[in-house]
């Protein structure tokens, strides 16, 4: 059987991240992870194939798993219950073309600012401050405190799970003994047997905390599955 995808929702994508309901041009869904449903069509399947690609170009956790395995049925009739109950499928993909405008957005000013500062130092700066307040300037799309607020703690999360693995890495390899070149024998040092927690792809742990508010579906057991794995 086919692995099943499963992307987590950012907080600034979570309906209960905010105590006010966002506009409608800000999308949000109650649900922390969504799957990637199996398409019965080409055009679904070419749908989720760019939402894969993309979110994971973003940096959002993506996870897998298969339903064949075993106590997954359960898991999975529950997930698709609620999912069809609030329109999930509809939400990924809301959010998908959202944040796709946004990097658009983003690169085009990006290259904007580059080729006025290119041109004119004084004019970039000026067209630096025009952009105070985030909005992008095209297709309507803007973020607003809340959400740069929750962006810039998950960008913050993020830092601090790299500074983390790298430092659980250099402590891995000082901890392995150097070998005798001069010994009767090596000793081989085995790896460790997967604990059973979730891993991301350097197998460092990944935590996943229980939701608070309204979120219809939080599987805060996924970090105690062996069977799920990042990527």
């Amino acid at each position: 059987m086919a692995i099943t995808c499963i992307v987590a929702i950012p907080s600034y994508y979570r309906s209960s991240s905010y105590v006010f309901v966002p506009p409608e041009k800000h999308p949000t869904t109650t649900a922390r992870y969504i799957i990637l449903t199996p398409a019965s069509s080409e055009i679904l399947t070419t749908r989720n194939t760019t939402i894969l690609k993309d979110v994971r170009a973003w940096g959002w956790n993506v996870y897998s798993t298969k339903r064949s395995l075993p106590n997954m049925e359960k898991w999975f009739t529950k997930y698709e219950k609620l999912a069809k109950k609030n329109n999930w499928d509809d939400d990924i993909w809301k959010i998908w073309q959202r944040e796709h405008g946004l990097k658009i957005a983003e690169n085009d000013s990006q290259r904007k600012r580059d080729e006025i500062a290119s041109k004119d130092k004084i004019g970039s700066v000026v067209y630096s401050v025009k952009r105070v307040g985030g909005c992008f300037g095209k297709n309507n799309m803007s973020i607003d405190y809340d959400e740069r607020k929750l962006r810039r703690e998950e960008e913050a999360k993020e830092e601090e799970r790299r500074w983390k693995l790298a430092d659980n890495q250099l402590k891995e390899r000082s901890a392995v003994p150097v070998p005798d070149p001069f010994a009767d024998s090596e000793e081989v040092v085995d790896d460790e047997e997967n604990s059973g927690e979730l891993k991301d792809d350097s197998g460092m742990e990944a935590k996943t905390t229980v939701g608070e508010g309204t979120e219809a579906f939080d599987p805060a057991v996924l970090s105690r599955h062996s069977w799920l794995s990042r990527g």
